[in-house]
């Protein structure tokens, strides 16, 4: 599979990609590729699947795969293997997750518990946190989070959310428990998220998002209800975005909610209900330049007027799964980029006037592939865009791309 599950972008300003089938690094300067596959040399990858990337201060850069834990030096083409310790238990080889923390510890998480050990002594065991001596049972690591004053968060598929403060031994379990309003709202933890006021946040799979109040107050939950006061039939949390004045927008599987974390309160909510909303179930949520707030979902794409409260629809309904908006980006120039699973669209915020990239196999200068999904723009103002075809770089003069396959 030449699927790319993930850009980063180093301190050089290069670009590595996480996919199915291995792990590909390009020079942004030289314009070559450097691949990564499994193999039978002690250099090569042990598993094609990619699951986590974390670089560390002196540029290596470490690689979680379901075989295991490797490393790469700045500059090297050999990878190094970094034994894990499965303690009669496989999924303990299995990477899910990476941190490096502010003292570069690495943080391992896998589909049985966590490890962590020091960068400087990558070979050395590192300390597997244990349910009777650090209170982590061997969890199936869904996320790794530093927080600003050191805590490093655990999420996992179905014990909840564990957090180890820095200078503590034990780490402390916060989980859902029937009948306690104030527990996490559900135990499949998703994402994490500490917004620009402070407030910590936790994304989970059925149960929406969580605010942390960790102080005495428990979690507040917001889960969207509709007009008779029950919960829908499904609150997972796709995308949140800063409103600013300490406000959030969170846009989930029943729509669009603004939620003021001062007052606990959703000031509005915008469901499927609105005909201009692409749909009920919406998948990205970005701010322009202007401050505009734009949606995406199965149906196009929406501006909304905060003054008014309406939205402005745009439909790509002329392509094939062209409405079928994935991901939304803006770009340095104010330009909104929404990736579908039937082109990118490239749309003018003032005007809302578009245009389309498609795959054309007689155009070799056309998109990779229809299907979108990431789209970054590095610190030199290059558009870069993973397909399920590989990843093409966007020439802005021409139109064109040059794919990297």
């Amino acid at each position: 599979s030449r699927r790319v599950r993930a850009i980063a972008e180093d301190r050089n300003g290069d670009l590595w990609l996480a996919t199915g089938d291995g792990l590909q690094h390009f020079n942004t300067r030289t314009g070559k590729y450097r691949y990564w596959h499994r193999g039978q040399g002690p250099g090569a990858l042990r598993d094609d699947q990619i699951n986590a990337l974390a670089f560390d201060a002196s540029g290596r850069l470490w690689i979680g795969t379901p075989a295991g834990l490797a490393s790469l030096k700045p500059g090297a083409d050999a990878l190094e293997h970094h034994p894990i310790a499965t303690g009669g238990n496989s999924g303990r080889g299995a990477v899910q997750a990476l941190v490096v923390d502010r003292a570069q510890n690495l943080w391992i998480g896998t589909m049985a518990g966590v490890e962590v050990r020091s960068t400087a002594s990558p070979n050395t065991p590192g300390r597997h946190f244990d349910e009777a001596r650090h209170g982590l049972p061997d969890i199936n690591t869904t996320a790794l989070y530093e927080d600003v004053d050191g805590t490093v968060w655990v999420g996992s598929v179905s014990r909840g959310l564990y957090g180890l403060r820095l200078g503590d031994k034990r780490f402390r379990r916060y989980f859902h428990q029937m009948g306690d309003a104030h527990s996490l709202a559900d135990n499949q933890v998703s994402a994490l998220f500490r917004d620009r006021v402070g407030t910590f946040w936790v994304g989970t799979w059925y149960g929406g998002v969580s605010r942390a109040d960790l102080g005495g107050g428990g979690f507040s939950r917001i889960v969207r209800q509709d007009e008779g006061g029950d919960p829908q039939a499904d609150n997972k949390v796709r995308g949140i975005a800063d409103a600013g004045n300490g406000r959030v927008w969170l846009v989930t599987n029943g729509g669009l909610d603004l939620f003021d974390p001062g007052s606990f309160e959703a000031v509005r909510r915008y469901g499927g209900i609105d005909p201009d909303l692409p749909t009920k179930v919406l998948s990205s949520v970005v701010r322009d330049r202007r401050g505009t707030l734009w949606v995406g979902g199965q149906g196009g794409i929406a501006s909304l007027d905060e003054a008014t409260g309406k939205f402005r629809r745009r439909s790509f309904a002329g392509y094939a799964r062209g409405d079928d908006i994935r991901y939304l980006h803006v770009d340095r120039r104010g330009t909104l980029w929404a990736a579908s699973s039937g082109g990118l669209h490239r749309v003018d915020t003032a005007t809302m006037e578009s245009h389309t990239y498609r795959h054309d196999p007689l155009n070799p200068g056309s998109l990779a592939d229809n299907v979108v999904r990431p789209v970054l723009e590095d610190s030199r103002g290059r558009l870069w865009v993973g397909t399920f075809n590989g990843l093409d770089l966007l020439h802005r003069r021409t139109d064109t791309f040059r794919p990297f396959q």
